[in-house]
């Protein structure tokens, strides 16, 4: 199915069809409408992909609508099974109350006044209507996720993580449950080259969906797009975070990934160092050793 602003961006000259059709609708029919998140919103990238996967990364530029896919993602996994028990996980409390839960792309703000979860704060509980509820859980304190017993999770910002493996470790062992589907994870992360994104990344049962700032200009200040985002164009900085690219290696370094990978060689208990070093792959440098210049003695 089409959502309604991928009908626009494909037919701009829609809206003020759309426009004066909604003027002769009910309040209650505007506001199933602007709730309807799948019908009017979302953009194809953001919707759960198909299939048996068990980890669904999203791996975005910044305002590409990350936060608000993993929102409504949870939302309908809490409706959609009665009791379902959810993690939510941040890199601080305060970052899963002010951008999960009560920012413009969080849970309260987006989801149905008769279908809203109640958020209580003292007990990091949300609660939906059919009793499905969500608890935040911080990178703070990757153990408070030894108590967990569910079946859906979503890591939002991995990469801006601390403890990230050790979070991810603890989290595995608490998606356990059974209900109407099996126990999926997602994580929501602009990317930062941490080891365990890398390793989730590379799992077979992991979906990797990636996309730029770019794709969501439509619902952005355009003074944004020439201010801000020009300045970093082709940059490392934009490149990670406009393009949301993983950048593996440092400026200058004088030993890259890409060359260390091509020098590698499998042991294969007859190795021969004479033989291996006077065979250095043709169109690579070879450094023997190097001198600062200093005499220690």
């Amino acid at each position: 199915m089409t959502s309604l602003a991928d009908y626009l961006q494909e037919n701009p000259g829609a809206e003020d069809a759309i426009r004066k059709k909604l003027e002769s609708a009910t309040d209650e029919q505007i506001l199933d409408a602007y709730y309807d998140w799948r019908g009017t919103w979302a953009r194809e990238k953001q919707l759960a992909p198909a299939g048996d996967w068990t980890t669904w990364i999203v791996r975005a530029g910044r305002a590409w609508g990350k936060t608000l896919a993993g929102s409504m993602w949870v939302h309908e996994r809490a409706l959609e099974h009665a009791g379902r028990w959810i993690a939510l996980v941040a890199r601080i409390p305060a970052d899963a109350r002010d951008y999960m839960i009560e920012g413009p792309g969080g849970l309260l703000r987006n989801t149905h006044p008769r279908e809203r979860p109640l958020y209580e704060p003292s007990k990091r509980r949300l609660t939906w209507p059919n009793r499905s509820w969500a608890t935040i859980y911080s990178d703070e304190e990757p153990d408070q996720l030894r108590g967990f017993s569910g079946d859906t999770a979503w890591l939002d910002e991995l990469a801006k993580f601390v403890h990230a493996e050790e979070t991810w470790n603890c989290l595995q062992f608490g998606m356990r449950e059974r209900s109407s589907d099996r126990p999926r994870i997602l994580v929501t992360t602009t990317p930062r080259p941490i080891p365990i994104l890398r390793q989730i990344e590379r799992l077979p049962s992991t979906v990797v969906v990636k996309g730029s700032s770019y794709e969501n200009a439509r619902n952005l200040d355009p003074r944004w797009f020439d201010d801000v985002l020009a300045r970093y164009e082709g940059t490392r900085i934009g490149r990670q975070e406009i393009m949301a690219e993983i950048l593996e290696d440092v400026p200058g370094a004088l030993w890259t990934r890409e060359v260390l990978d091509r020098c590698r060689v499998v042991f294969d208990g007859a190795f021969d160092v004479r033989k291996r070093a006077a065979e250095p792959p043709a169109d690579l440098p070879v450094v023997v050793g190097v001198w600062t210049g200093e005499v220690h003695g």
